[in-house]
C-alpha cells in the first residue's frame, strides 16, 4: 500500500466511511484513514510469500 511517497505493508480492513491498515507487529500502531483521508492510499499489491533466509 501507498500513503503519498510512503510505501508499507499492512493488513487493510475497509468500511464504507474508514479505512484501517493494521501492522503485524504489535510495536506499531494502526494508521486509520477517515472519510476524504481514504483516497490519498493506493493499494499495489497483495504479499503471497516472505522470504527469511537467502
Amino acid at each position: 500500500m501507498r500513503i503519498g511517497d510512503e510505501a508499507t505493508l499492512k493488513h487493510v480492513y475497509y468500511s464504507p466511511d474508514k479505512l484501517i491498515l493494521q501492522p503485524e507487529n504489535p510495536a506499531f500502531p494502526p494508521i486509520v484513514l477517515i472519510g476524504e483521508e481514504m483516497n490519498t492510499a493506493i493499494i499495489e499489491g497483495k504479499a503471497v510469500g516472505l522470504c527469511r533466509k537467502i
